[in-house]
């Protein structure tokens, strides 16, 4: 079976200016560079950078894929912008890693080299598909993380022998929604073909409130320092992106 290697980074914030988008085409030689998207395959041979590394200086998501079973996706989230202590306990493994650079925050769900092994592949069309799990995770809506995970747990858990224990942290409380997705979140399941057995159990651990459920927002924004306040405002003035996210974030802190 010949080698196939499929690789995508998009933006959401911002486009790339023409000066990142001259060094991101620096990266290959045969690399397609827009100002919202960049994409490269390979038949023979490597990507010859970290793409993890490459999506936190110029992207905020990244998808890849290759013929024999290897799945990455990953999403950047600038600093503040999402509630990192929430989204560390989904950690687990080499399967859900948290990444922490100077400004951001990356989260990549990452497979082995054999669950998802096939003859042929398409990689095109799937991070768009993919991509809204970005803007549900910046809501507090973790289901995409929560299936991930016990799709991962499944895998380890085939690994190890039945007298051993393995490495695995505990499951989050499953969120409330499992048993409607999202288009994004069953373009996951459909990426990862998740065993509908896997869904089944996960529904049947239902969280009983919703992710806002206890955030009275009208009062925690009276709450805020006037000062803060005035400055979320001149934010607001400079189109800051995701500044809902970072609002949010900041009241949920108390």
């Amino acid at each position: 079976m010949s080698e196939f290697q499929y690789y995508e980074w998009q933006v959401v914030d911002r486009p790339l200016t023409p000066i990142q988008q001259e060094a991101v085409g620096g990266l290959s030689s045969h690399i397609s560079v827009t100002p919202h998207r960049a994409q490269v395959d390979y038949s023979w041979g490597d990507f010859k950078y970290d793409p993890i590394t490459v999506l936190g200086d110029y992207f905020d998501a990244f998808l890849y894929m290759a013929n024999w079973g290897h799945h990455r996706l990953a999403f950047r989230f600038p600093e503040g912008t999402i509630d990192e202590r929430a989204i560390a306990a989904y950690e687990n493994g080499d399967f859900i890693v948290v990444h922490h650079t100077i400004y951001s925050i990356i989260v990549e769900l990452n497979t082995s080299e054999s669950e998802l092994a096939r003859g042929w592949i398409e990689g095109e069309g799937w991070l768009s598909r993919l991509l809204p799990l970005r803007a549900e995770i910046l809501k507090g809506d973790y289901r995409s993380l929560y299936l991930f995970r016990c799709w991962a747990d499944e895998q380890l858990a085939a690994w190890w022998d039945e007298e051993e224990d393995g490495p695995m942290s505990p499951l989050p409380p499953a969120p409330s929604g499992l048993g409607r997705l999202s288009m994004a979140q069953q373009a996951l399941v459909d990426w990862l073909d998740i065993d509908e057995a896997i869904i089944a159990r996960a529904r049947a651990h239902r969280a009983e409130a919703a992710v806002d459920a206890s955030y009275d927002y009208d009062a925690l924004i009276r709450a805020l320092p006037r000062e803060e306040s005035d400055a979320f405002l001149r934010r607001l003035l400079d189109d800051e992106p995701l500044l809902s996210a970072a609002l949010r974030q900041r009241l949920r802190r108390g």
